[in-house]
């Protein structure tokens, strides 16, 4: 069940009468007006759920590439998953981790008012949010860990340190005041002149703004608007979520709402009427797109039970108890939900987002200063500029990803050396992998160069690392996507930014232009574009870790990391935190292997109890010099907050269902309304998830599923359908 959409305003109204929260939503005539009205938005639509289902079709047939996922296709026997897969008491680690950026909107308040909240609100309303992302929060069904986390970002546009929380007076912005921003309305101030006062770049920080009221209302009586947020896809300008204040606190649950929203995830109740079932004759297309969500009518205030009139099957928590829903009994997302959430984070539109600097706790140029400048400029003719006929869309390498906008958007060259958050890092000697993503309905030639002796000219004898040129008209293609492999070659200058250019044209079989020959040939119908890079000298890391993990093993945290190599290697120092931001040492190791050499380390952390913890690496050589590993976290769930969870209910060919982990072999049974047994087995110590395949022979009906360590006993209904 889903939406027909890609950018999306959502308006997430919250009645108050003394009963539970209600929500209601205004998409319907935003989507239809900018399906009507806008081919850009369209074309988003399309060209975004495409991405989507193809996505999820390849991660169905690899099963997302990650242990732990069970095959929804096998049918044989009986399958469990270990606890390193995906534990109730140990999250695996986050795929993505979004760097947010809050922007407080006051109107001349003191911090700790209703329109200006402290920091540490803002603080415990993003962790709350991950406890719901992670599947931590108390009372979490589901699919529990969605492997998406938020932090506030730890550098700023400049790179510079920062809080992440930028407070802002509204008050000069004309009706901000009185009636705070319009989304239903017009009483307000639109909300681009309120976004406009503070605004971080959309492809590298979440935004999110806290105003003081949404259509005249402030969230602290009455009915009201609590937030909106846009899909990806929106502009630049639009992208991000608008909260009330007032809504910014741990347990309000407006916040994990919106960020779904901000992944791609619908309503589960969409295109539904207060009569009307929402469209299911395919899930994967109708209502919210997703198939383990029941098609049902418009929600009520409260958590529905009894018979749902639009399957005839007993309302499920899939819908009643989802954050997705307007119902007070949140507490879960589904594996579908999930799918689709981790396909936006993995889409062009969000995918830039964890690839920037922005979560850095350490920057490599301090302060920045762009390349040295190039000796030429190469600058699209006014014929190339009147339209989109080529270009460059994106550029990704070494782990970096950068957009950039079409040849009349960014004015035919666009020089993104100054830009710190475009730096790419490299190593001497080492081997990388250029892709360029052009513009592609037409055809293209591409050609890159790296200034690797930093003297301005790009020789395309040493100097080129990318070349492509089509002889032939394509047939019916949005893009296209170049590559090529190169070294790092020896004697590059080290530690200082270099230049990298990119030249894209219509190909000369058009008979348009001439054939990009040099950095500087001047492009007739595409674009010239420069970026920073920087390369590392090959010895100038005291070791190159090829892996650092972190799981939990129910008396501590197990760190493990392996090195390809260490030279002139001085120690290893284990570093934890709480919010990513201050990290405390916890355990040193001397660093014992050598050149070309693997070694292995591993620490227990037993000081921990459950929560988060945020782990990394500060890698010393001899001579003092520092470097940190990537950042990884681990979660340890309080055991007593780990119930028995039906993942699948209602089940049709299979039932799949997690629980706490445990030491010794477990039992289940299944049995009818009676007790009477119908089916039962073991489960072996040390695993979390179990999957029965062979449930098809039971009737449609209700069944008890108990779960039995010898110590607990836990039973849950479910439905066969």
């Amino acid at each position: 069940m889903a939406l027909r959409s890609n950018i999306i305003l959502v308006l997430f109204l919250i009645l108050q009468y003394g009963l539970s929260a209600q929500e209601q939503c205004g998409f319907d005539i935003v989507h239809k007006r900018m399906l009507r009205e806008n081919e850009g938005y369209r074309k988003n639509v399309e060209e975004q759920e495409r991405f989507i289902q193809k996505y999820r079709k390849g991660q169905q047939a690899a099963q997302l590439a990650l242990p732990g996922i069970p095959n929804a296709s096998s049918n044989i026997g009986s399958s469990s998953t270990s606890q390193s897969a995906t534990s109730t008491t140990a999250t695996a680690a986050a795929l993505y981790t979004i760097p947010v950026v809050v922007h407080v909107v006051h109107t001349g308040d003191a911090i700790g008012t209703t329109y200006n909240p402290t920091d540490a609100d803002i603080v415990g309303a993003i962790d709350y949010l991950n406890q719901v992302y992670n599947g931590t929060y108390p009372g979490t069904e589901g699919a529990g860990d969605i492997q998406i986390q938020f932090a506030l970002a730890q550098r700023d546009p400049s790179c510079n340190p920062t809080t992440a929380i930028n407070r802002v007076n509204g008050s000069g912005v004309t009706n901000y005041v009185a009636n705070g921003v319009n989304a239903g309305t017009t009483n307000g101030a639109p909300e681009l002149s309120v976004k406009n006062l503070s605004r971080w770049d959309p492809s590298r920080y979440y935004n999110i703004w806290l105003v003081n009221k949404i259509d005249g209302r402030d969230g602290t009586s009455g009915s009201f608007t609590a937030g909106y947020a846009y899909f990806p896809g929106s502009s630049p300008e639009l992208d991000g979520t608008i909260i009330l204040a007032s809504q910014m606190k741990a347990g309000r649950r407006t916040l994990p709402h919106e960020l779904g929203h901000a992944f791609n995830l619908y309503h589960v109740f969409e295109e539904a009427g207060a009569t009307t079932c929402s469209p299911n004759a395919n899930c994967a297309n109708d209502g919210d797109k997703v198939c383990d969500t029941d098609p049902i009518t418009s929600p009520s205030s409260t958590c529905r039970t009894g018979t749902n009139s639009c399957n005839g099957l007993p309302y499920s928590i899939n819908t009643e108890n989802n954050y997705m829903n307007y119902t007070a009994c949140k507490t879960l997302f589904t594996q579908g939900q999930k799918d689709r959430m981790l396909a936006a984070a993995a889409g062009p539109y969000r995918i830039t987002l964890t690839s920037s600097y922005a979560l850095a706790s350490l920057y490599p140029v301090a302060p920045y200063s762009g390349p040295k400048s190039a000796t030429c400029a190469p600058q699209t003719s006014a014929a190339g500029l009147a339209g989109a006929y080529a270009g460059v869309t994106s550029l990704t390498l070494a782990g970096r990803i950068i957009k950039t906008g079409s040849s009349p958007q960014d004015g035919g060259y666009k020089n993104n050396g100054n830009d710190c958050h475009a730096l790419i890092e490299l190593q001497e000697g080492s081997t990388y992998t250029l892709e360029v993503k052009v513009f592609g309905t037409n055809a293209e030639q591409v050609r890159g160069w790296i200034d690797f002796n930093n003297d301005g000219v790009f020789d395309n004898a040493t100097e080129q690392v990318l070349s492509y040129s089509e002889n032939s008209v394509p047939p019916g293609r949005n893009t296209l996507t170049v590559s090529n492999s190169f070294i790092v070659p020896a004697g590059s200058v080290v530690n200082t930014p270099l230049r990298m250019r990119i030249i894209d044209d219509l190909s000369t079989v058009y008979g348009l232009n001439g054939t990009v020959s040099s950095g500087c040939t001047a492009p007739a119908y595409g674009q010239a574009e420069d970026y920073p890079l920087m390369i590392s000298s090959s010895f100038l890391l005291p070791a190159q870790t090829t892996k650092f993990t972190g799981r939990y093993t129910g008396a501590a945290v197990l760190l493990e990391w392996e090195t390809s190599s260490e030279i002139n290697s001085d120690k290893f120092i284990v570093q934890r935190s709480k919010d990513g931001s201050i990290f405390s040492d916890i355990a040193s190791e001397k660093a014992r292997g050598g050149a070309n050499v693997k070694t292995f380390y591993s620490v227990n952390d037993r000081d921990v109890k459950p929560g988060n913890y945020i782990y990394r690496l500060k890698m010393v050589d001899i001579d003092g010099k520092e470097n940190y590993s990537q950042a990884i976290t681990v979660t340890i769930r309080d055991k007593r907050n780990s119930p028995l969870h039906i993942l699948t209910n209602p089940a049709n060919s299979y039932l799949e269902f997690e629980f706490g982990s445990v030491s010794s072999t477990s039992r289940y049974r299944i049995s009818d309304l009676t007790g009477k047994t119908l089916h039962q087995g073991a489960i072996p110590a040390g695993t979390s998830r179990h999957r029965i395949d062979d449930i098809s022979r039971l009737t449609p009906g209700i069944y008890l599923l108990e779960f039995n360590t010898g110590e607990d006993r836990q039973v849950r209904k479910f439905v066969k359908r």
